[in-house]
């Protein structure tokens, strides 16, 4: 069975920092402060497509664990079950996240300007370490949403034919206008 070297490690691995290998972006891509070209546009789809959470490094954000509220009786009282994950933006960007990023993820509702940083925090389950693994799949999808926003769509051969039809059909409607008002200004003026 052939399997590829990403598809061995395990969430955990990855959270414990065992891993060696985090799945950055081609250095081309990381330098990139605009996506101005279609091979640009290319390049970012292909990375957004690979891009999953076991590639967000362990050390670009931190974890902390606080008291969760709502329904639970006790068990809320005396466990911290609730994951907050601070994402350091300056630790990411240009490191393993895309420069052309920044601007997505200032404008995040989740970007707190204090602290430069992308806060997220998720408490639905009992156990920390549950409530972790939501945190960060919360966090790689909105890093998918902000790095997939300013990418161009793939136009497909159907769709520049389409185009072109509907440029050909306007240039004729265009055409026959012109040619109506010339013949019935001719006509005015007695030709």
């Amino acid at each position: 069975m052939n399997r590829s070297v990403r598809a061995t490690w395990t969430f955990r691995d990855i959270a414990s920092g065992s891993a060696s290998r985090f799945g950055p972006a081609p250095a081309s891509l990381l330098a990139l402060k605009s996506l101005d070209t279609e091979e640009d546009s290319t390049l970012a789809r292909e990375w957004v497509k690979g891009f999953t959470v076991e590639d967000i490094p362990k050390s670009s954000y931190t974890a902390t664990y606080s008291r969760s509220s709502g329904p639970g009786g006790q068990h809320v009282n005396t466990t911290d079950s609730k994951a907050t994950v601070r994402m350091p933006i300056h630790r990411a960007l240009g490191v393993w996240l895309p420069r052309y990023m920044t601007k997505g993820l200032i404008e995040s509702s989740h970007f707190t300007h204090s602290s430069q940083s992308l806060l997220f925090s998720a408490s639905l389950h009992r156990s920390a370490p549950a409530n972790l693994t939501l945190v960060l799949s919360i966090l790689h999808a909105h890093l998918v949403s902000v790095a997939s926003s300013p990418i161009r769509g793939e136009t497909s051969s159907a769709q520049r034919q389409r185009v072109d039809r509907l440029k050909a059909r306007d240039r004729l409607k265009r055409y026959e206008a012109k040619e109506r008002q010339k013949r019935d200004k001719s006509w005015r003026r007695g030709e």
